[in-house]
Protein backbone atom coordinates (compact mmCIF):
# COMPACT_ATOMS: atom_id res chain seq x y z
CA UNK A 1 0.00 0.00 0.00
CA UNK A 2 1.36 3.45 -0.90
CA UNK A 3 2.59 5.32 1.92
CA UNK A 4 0.99 8.32 2.73
CA UNK A 5 1.67 11.29 4.85
CA UNK A 6 0.24 14.32 7.01
CA UNK A 7 2.04 16.85 8.47
CA UNK A 8 1.73 17.75 12.20
CA UNK A 9 -0.87 20.76 11.78
CA UNK A 10 -3.17 18.22 9.48
CA UNK A 11 -2.64 15.85 13.01
CA UNK A 12 -3.76 19.02 15.14
CA UNK A 13 -6.84 19.59 12.77
CA UNK A 14 -8.04 15.73 12.67
CA UNK A 15 -7.99 15.50 16.56
CA UNK A 16 -10.41 18.53 16.71
CA UNK A 17 -12.38 17.08 14.44
CA UNK A 18 -12.38 13.75 15.78
CA UNK A 19 -13.27 14.77 18.87
CA UNK A 20 -16.06 17.08 18.07
CA UNK A 21 -17.62 15.64 15.21
CA UNK A 22 -21.54 16.00 15.63
CA UNK A 23 -20.86 15.65 19.10
CA UNK A 24 -20.87 18.87 19.61
CA UNK A 25 -24.46 18.88 18.95
CA UNK A 26 -25.05 16.63 22.01
CA UNK A 27 -22.63 16.97 24.92
CA UNK A 28 -24.25 20.05 26.29
CA UNK A 29 -27.30 17.74 27.27
CA UNK A 30 -24.78 14.33 28.08
CA UNK A 31 -22.67 16.52 30.74
CA UNK A 32 -25.81 18.24 32.20
CA UNK A 33 -27.76 15.01 32.63
CA UNK A 34 -24.89 14.14 35.22
CA UNK A 35 -23.36 17.53 36.42
CA UNK A 36 -26.06 19.37 36.20
CA UNK A 37 -25.48 23.00 35.93
CA UNK A 38 -21.85 22.27 36.61
CA UNK A 39 -21.25 20.88 32.97
CA UNK A 40 -18.78 22.79 32.09
CA UNK A 41 -16.42 21.72 35.17
CA UNK A 42 -16.91 18.19 34.44
CA UNK A 43 -16.17 19.50 31.05
CA UNK A 44 -12.48 21.15 31.73
CA UNK A 45 -11.63 18.08 34.10
CA UNK A 46 -12.61 15.24 31.52
CA UNK A 47 -10.10 17.40 29.23
CA UNK A 48 -7.31 17.10 31.99
CA UNK A 49 -7.98 13.56 32.28
CA UNK A 50 -8.18 13.34 28.33
CA UNK A 51 -4.25 15.31 28.09
CA UNK A 52 -2.92 12.89 30.04
CA UNK A 53 -4.35 10.06 28.08
CA UNK A 54 -3.13 11.47 24.81
CA UNK A 55 0.34 11.56 26.25
CA UNK A 56 0.25 8.01 26.97
CA UNK A 57 -1.02 7.70 23.26
CA UNK A 58 1.78 9.50 21.78
CA UNK A 59 4.65 7.57 24.43
CA UNK A 60 3.10 4.27 23.46
CA UNK A 61 3.11 5.01 19.59
CA UNK A 62 7.12 6.87 20.20
CA UNK A 63 7.79 3.06 21.08
CA UNK A 64 7.01 1.73 17.49
CA UNK A 65 7.39 4.90 15.16
CA UNK A 66 6.74 2.92 12.08
CA UNK A 67 4.20 0.47 13.31
CA UNK A 68 0.42 1.01 13.72
CA UNK A 69 -1.80 -0.27 16.95
CA UNK A 70 -2.64 -2.95 14.89
CA UNK A 71 0.58 -3.55 14.46
CA UNK A 72 2.52 -4.10 18.05
CA UNK A 73 -0.32 -5.53 18.89
CA UNK A 74 1.02 -8.69 18.09
CA UNK A 75 4.60 -7.87 19.15
CA UNK A 76 3.44 -6.93 22.54
CA UNK A 77 0.97 -9.90 23.41
CA UNK A 78 1.65 -12.42 20.87
CA UNK A 79 0.38 -13.61 17.62
CA UNK A 80 -2.84 -15.12 18.45
CA UNK A 81 -4.16 -12.66 21.78
CA UNK A 82 -2.56 -9.71 19.27
CA UNK A 83 -4.79 -10.53 16.16
CA UNK A 84 -7.64 -10.67 18.58
CA UNK A 85 -7.19 -7.48 20.18
CA UNK A 86 -5.98 -5.90 17.05
CA UNK A 87 -9.84 -7.67 15.46
CA UNK A 88 -11.87 -5.83 18.53
CA UNK A 89 -10.14 -2.51 17.93
CA UNK A 90 -11.44 -2.92 14.13
CA UNK A 91 -14.35 -3.72 15.73
CA UNK A 92 -14.51 -0.91 18.27
CA UNK A 93 -13.75 2.05 15.59
CA UNK A 94 -16.33 0.60 12.86
CA UNK A 95 -19.21 0.16 16.05
CA UNK A 96 -18.23 4.03 16.67
CA UNK A 97 -18.74 4.56 12.62
CA UNK A 98 -22.02 2.96 12.86
CA UNK A 99 -23.19 5.21 15.97
CA UNK A 100 -22.03 8.75 14.36
CA UNK A 101 -23.53 7.43 10.97
CA UNK A 102 -26.92 6.75 12.21
CA UNK A 103 -26.92 10.34 14.73
CA UNK A 104 -25.16 12.21 11.24
CA UNK A 105 -28.17 11.00 9.09
CA UNK A 106 -30.97 12.28 11.83
CA UNK A 107 -29.02 15.52 12.19
CA UNK A 108 -30.10 15.83 8.69
CA UNK A 109 -33.49 14.85 8.99
CA UNK A 110 -34.75 16.33 11.49
CA UNK A 111 -34.06 20.19 10.32
CA UNK A 112 -33.31 19.53 7.07
CA UNK A 113 -35.46 16.60 5.31
CA UNK A 114 -37.50 15.58 7.49
CA UNK A 115 -39.60 13.40 5.22
CA UNK A 116 -36.79 11.35 3.58
CA UNK A 117 -36.33 8.26 4.87
CA UNK A 118 -33.28 7.50 7.14
CA UNK A 119 -32.30 4.62 4.67
CA UNK A 120 -31.59 7.09 1.80
CA UNK A 121 -29.83 9.55 3.48
CA UNK A 122 -27.50 6.58 4.34
CA UNK A 123 -26.89 5.37 1.48
CA UNK A 124 -26.30 8.65 0.06
CA UNK A 125 -23.34 9.14 2.76
CA UNK A 126 -22.08 5.44 2.72
CA UNK A 127 -21.09 6.64 -1.33
CA UNK A 128 -19.37 9.26 0.13
CA UNK A 129 -18.18 7.80 2.57
CA UNK A 130 -16.32 4.59 0.55
CA UNK A 131 -15.08 7.68 -2.20
CA UNK A 132 -13.33 9.23 1.01
CA UNK A 133 -11.78 6.55 1.91
CA UNK A 134 -10.10 4.97 -1.50
CA UNK A 135 -8.70 8.72 -1.82
CA UNK A 136 -6.81 8.16 1.62
CA UNK A 137 -5.97 9.79 4.76
CA UNK A 138 -3.95 12.55 2.91
CA UNK A 139 -7.55 13.75 1.48
CA UNK A 140 -8.94 13.50 4.81
CA UNK A 141 -6.87 15.65 6.58
CA UNK A 142 -6.87 18.11 3.50
CA UNK A 143 -10.50 18.12 3.85
CA UNK A 144 -10.31 19.34 7.58
CA UNK A 145 -8.08 22.03 6.77
CA UNK A 146 -10.55 23.10 4.69
CA UNK A 147 -13.48 23.24 6.94
CA UNK A 148 -12.42 23.58 10.51
CA UNK A 149 -12.67 27.42 10.51
CA UNK A 150 -16.34 26.95 8.62
CA UNK A 151 -17.17 24.88 11.76
CA UNK A 152 -15.25 27.06 14.15
CA UNK A 153 -16.77 30.35 12.97
CA UNK A 154 -20.58 28.45 13.61
CA UNK A 155 -20.30 27.35 17.09
CA UNK A 156 -18.60 31.16 17.77
CA UNK A 157 -21.16 32.57 15.86
CA UNK A 158 -24.37 30.39 18.08
CA UNK A 159 -22.26 32.10 21.45
CA UNK A 160 -22.75 35.38 20.23
CA UNK A 161 -26.20 35.36 19.24
CA UNK A 162 -27.46 34.15 22.35
CA UNK A 163 -25.35 36.14 24.42
CA UNK A 164 -28.27 38.18 25.39
CA UNK A 165 -30.07 35.61 26.66
CA UNK A 166 -27.24 33.48 28.73
CA UNK A 167 -28.39 33.68 32.68
CA UNK A 168 -25.03 32.83 34.24
CA UNK A 169 -26.75 32.60 37.32
CA UNK A 170 -27.93 29.16 35.94
CA UNK A 171 -24.63 28.09 36.58
CA UNK A 172 -24.67 28.62 40.10
CA UNK A 173 -23.96 27.38 42.91
CA UNK A 174 -20.83 25.58 41.71
CA UNK A 175 -20.87 21.83 42.42
CA UNK A 176 -24.50 21.48 42.99
CA UNK A 177 -25.02 18.45 42.35
CA UNK A 178 -21.82 17.01 44.11
CA UNK A 179 -18.26 16.15 43.43
CA UNK A 180 -18.86 13.03 42.95
CA UNK A 181 -21.78 13.35 40.01
CA UNK A 182 -19.47 15.69 38.59
CA UNK A 183 -16.20 13.57 38.87
CA UNK A 184 -17.75 10.77 37.32
CA UNK A 185 -19.33 13.10 34.58
CA UNK A 186 -15.66 14.12 33.67
CA UNK A 187 -14.55 10.40 33.24
CA UNK A 188 -17.75 10.81 30.34
CA UNK A 189 -16.09 14.13 28.91
CA UNK A 190 -12.92 12.47 28.61
CA UNK A 191 -14.07 9.59 26.29
CA UNK A 192 -14.61 12.35 23.56
CA UNK A 193 -11.30 13.13 23.46
CA UNK A 194 -10.14 9.30 24.31
CA UNK A 195 -11.86 8.53 20.56
CA UNK A 196 -8.74 9.87 19.69
CA UNK A 197 -7.14 6.72 20.21
CA UNK A 198 -7.65 6.57 16.77
CA UNK A 199 -3.90 8.28 16.71
CA UNK A 200 -2.00 5.83 17.18
CA UNK A 201 -3.11 4.23 13.72
CA UNK A 202 -1.97 7.49 12.02
CA UNK A 203 1.33 8.15 13.94
CA UNK A 204 3.41 6.20 11.54
CA UNK A 205 2.16 8.45 9.08
CA UNK A 206 2.98 11.80 10.11
CA UNK A 207 6.05 13.61 8.56
CA UNK A 208 7.53 15.05 11.80
CA UNK A 209 7.29 12.14 14.93
CA UNK A 210 8.94 14.64 17.11
CA UNK A 211 5.65 17.22 16.85
CA UNK A 212 2.95 14.87 17.32
CA UNK A 213 2.31 15.31 21.20
CA UNK A 214 2.22 19.76 20.86
CA UNK A 215 -0.19 18.84 17.80
CA UNK A 216 -2.58 16.82 19.58
CA UNK A 217 -2.67 19.27 22.04
CA UNK A 218 -3.30 21.80 20.13
CA UNK A 219 -6.35 19.68 18.33
CA UNK A 220 -7.35 19.36 21.91
CA UNK A 221 -7.26 22.66 23.08
CA UNK A 222 -9.34 23.67 19.21
CA UNK A 223 -12.04 21.24 20.72
CA UNK A 224 -12.10 22.76 23.92
CA UNK A 225 -12.12 26.43 23.03
CA UNK A 226 -14.85 25.53 20.61
CA UNK A 227 -17.24 23.25 22.93
CA UNK A 228 -16.72 24.97 26.38
CA UNK A 229 -18.59 27.98 24.99
CA UNK A 230 -21.51 25.96 23.91
CA UNK A 231 -21.91 24.17 27.34
CA UNK A 232 -21.73 27.25 29.22
CA UNK A 233 -23.95 28.62 27.19
CA UNK A 234 -26.70 25.91 26.36
CA UNK A 235 -26.73 25.97 30.50
CA UNK A 236 -27.03 29.59 30.60
CA UNK A 237 -30.19 30.06 28.67
CA UNK A 238 -31.69 26.64 28.78
CA UNK A 239 -30.85 25.87 32.72
CA UNK A 240 -29.76 21.96 33.47
CA UNK A 241 -33.17 20.63 33.87
CA UNK A 242 -34.49 21.78 30.56
CA UNK A 243 -31.01 21.10 28.43
CA UNK A 244 -31.34 17.15 29.37
CA UNK A 245 -34.52 17.16 27.69
CA UNK A 246 -33.58 18.32 24.47
CA UNK A 247 -32.32 15.86 21.67
CA UNK A 248 -29.76 18.55 20.23
CA UNK A 249 -29.51 21.30 22.77
CA UNK A 250 -26.57 23.41 20.14
CA UNK A 251 -29.20 22.68 17.18
CA UNK A 252 -32.24 24.42 19.61
CA UNK A 253 -30.11 27.58 20.46
CA UNK A 254 -28.79 28.13 17.10
CA UNK A 255 -32.81 28.06 16.40
CA UNK A 256 -33.16 31.04 18.83
CA UNK A 257 -30.66 33.52 17.09
CA UNK A 258 -32.42 35.76 14.06
CA UNK A 259 -29.84 38.32 12.09
CA UNK A 260 -31.51 41.77 12.07
CA UNK A 261 -34.88 40.31 12.82
CA UNK A 262 -35.02 39.48 9.17
CA UNK A 263 -32.84 36.08 8.62
CA UNK A 264 -34.34 32.96 10.04
CA UNK A 265 -34.20 29.86 10.44
CA UNK A 266 -30.52 30.33 10.85
CA UNK A 267 -29.69 27.20 12.09
CA UNK A 268 -29.47 25.55 8.89
CA UNK A 269 -26.52 26.97 7.88
CA UNK A 270 -24.72 26.18 11.15
CA UNK A 271 -26.32 21.97 10.39
CA UNK A 272 -24.58 22.25 6.86
CA UNK A 273 -21.22 22.98 8.78
CA UNK A 274 -21.35 21.01 11.43
CA UNK A 275 -22.26 17.70 9.14
CA UNK A 276 -19.08 18.70 7.20
CA UNK A 277 -17.38 18.29 10.99
CA UNK A 278 -19.84 14.56 11.23
CA UNK A 279 -18.70 13.26 8.00
CA UNK A 280 -15.02 13.81 8.61
CA UNK A 281 -14.89 12.12 11.33
CA UNK A 282 -16.58 9.32 10.65
CA UNK A 283 -14.09 9.42 7.27
CA UNK A 284 -11.02 9.15 10.04
CA UNK A 285 -13.25 6.73 12.06
CA UNK A 286 -14.05 4.01 9.05
CA UNK A 287 -10.17 4.65 7.33
CA UNK A 288 -8.70 3.45 10.58
CA UNK A 289 -10.93 0.59 11.32
CA UNK A 290 -9.95 -0.50 7.62
CA UNK A 291 -6.88 0.20 8.16
CA UNK A 292 -6.58 -2.31 11.28
CA UNK A 293 -8.84 -5.04 9.93
CA UNK A 294 -6.81 -5.40 7.01
CA UNK A 295 -3.49 -5.37 9.12
CA UNK A 296 -4.88 -7.85 11.55
CA UNK A 297 -6.09 -10.11 8.71
CA UNK A 298 -2.48 -9.62 6.96
CA UNK A 299 -4.02 -7.73 4.00
CA UNK A 300 -1.46 -5.12 2.70
CA UNK A 301 -3.91 -2.65 1.21
CA UNK A 302 -7.28 -1.73 3.29
CA UNK A 303 -8.75 -0.59 -0.08
CA UNK A 304 -10.51 -4.44 -1.24
CA UNK A 305 -12.41 -4.65 2.36
CA UNK A 306 -14.04 -0.77 1.78
CA UNK A 307 -17.14 -2.24 0.75
CA UNK A 308 -17.69 -4.64 2.58
CA UNK A 309 -17.51 -2.70 5.33
CA UNK A 310 -19.71 0.22 3.92
CA UNK A 311 -22.17 -2.17 3.77
CA UNK A 312 -22.20 -3.57 7.77
CA UNK A 313 -21.98 0.01 8.46
CA UNK A 314 -25.10 0.88 6.30
CA UNK A 315 -26.66 -2.34 7.96
CA UNK A 316 -26.00 -1.45 11.53
CA UNK A 317 -26.81 2.43 10.95
CA UNK A 318 -30.06 1.54 9.70
CA UNK A 319 -31.05 -1.49 12.33
CA UNK A 320 -32.40 0.93 15.63
CA UNK A 321 -35.73 1.81 15.05
CA UNK A 322 -34.97 5.61 16.46
CA UNK A 323 -32.48 7.63 17.39
CA UNK A 324 -33.98 7.20 20.84
CA UNK A 325 -31.99 3.61 20.80
CA UNK A 326 -28.87 4.87 19.48
CA UNK A 327 -28.31 7.95 21.93
CA UNK A 328 -29.50 4.75 24.77
CA UNK A 329 -26.19 2.93 23.36
CA UNK A 330 -24.69 6.36 23.01
CA UNK A 331 -24.96 6.51 26.59
CA UNK A 332 -24.17 3.21 27.93
CA UNK A 333 -20.93 3.62 25.33
CA UNK A 334 -19.69 7.28 26.65
CA UNK A 335 -19.86 5.98 30.55
CA UNK A 336 -18.08 2.94 30.49
CA UNK A 337 -15.33 3.41 27.14
CA UNK A 338 -12.81 4.85 28.85
CA UNK A 339 -12.00 1.81 30.33
CA UNK A 340 -10.67 0.51 26.74
CA UNK A 341 -9.78 3.66 25.55
CA UNK A 342 -7.44 4.46 28.19
CA UNK A 343 -6.99 0.71 29.89
CA UNK A 344 -5.56 -1.02 26.39
CA UNK A 345 -3.06 1.49 25.63
CA UNK A 346 -2.43 1.45 29.44
CA UNK A 347 -1.84 -2.36 29.66
CA UNK A 348 -0.14 -2.46 26.35
CA UNK A 349 2.59 0.09 27.12
CA UNK A 350 3.18 -1.59 30.52
CA UNK A 351 3.35 -4.91 28.50
CA UNK A 352 5.63 -3.25 26.05
CA UNK A 353 8.33 -1.94 28.69
CA UNK A 354 8.09 -4.85 30.78
CA UNK A 355 8.98 -7.24 27.73
CA UNK A 356 11.36 -4.91 26.29
CA UNK A 357 8.92 -4.33 23.41
CA UNK A 358 9.57 -1.36 20.66
CA UNK A 359 12.08 -0.15 18.07
CA UNK A 360 13.76 2.07 19.83
CA UNK A 361 16.41 2.29 17.16
CA UNK A 362 14.03 3.84 14.81
CA UNK A 363 14.37 7.36 15.21
CA UNK A 364 11.16 9.84 15.31
CA UNK A 365 12.03 12.37 12.90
Amino acid sequence: MKQERISTSQLSVVIAITIMGAEVQSIPRVLASGAENSAWISLLIGWGIGAVGMALFIRLASRFPTKTLAEYFALVFGRWLGKLLSLSFSAYLIGLCILNTRVFAQTIAIPLLPETPISAILAVLVVLLVYESHAGLRSIAQLGQMFIVPIALAAVLIVLGVVPLIDLGRLEPLFEPGLGPVLSTALVASTYVGESIVILMLYPYLTRKSGALRASFIGMAIALALLLPVVVAVTGVFGHERAVDLLFPTLSLARLISFGGFIEHAEVLFVILWLFSAFLKISVFFYAGSLALAQSLDIDDYRPLVNILATIVVFGAVLPDNIAVVLEFRGLLDRYSWVYQYGIPLLTFAAAVALHRGDQSEQAQ
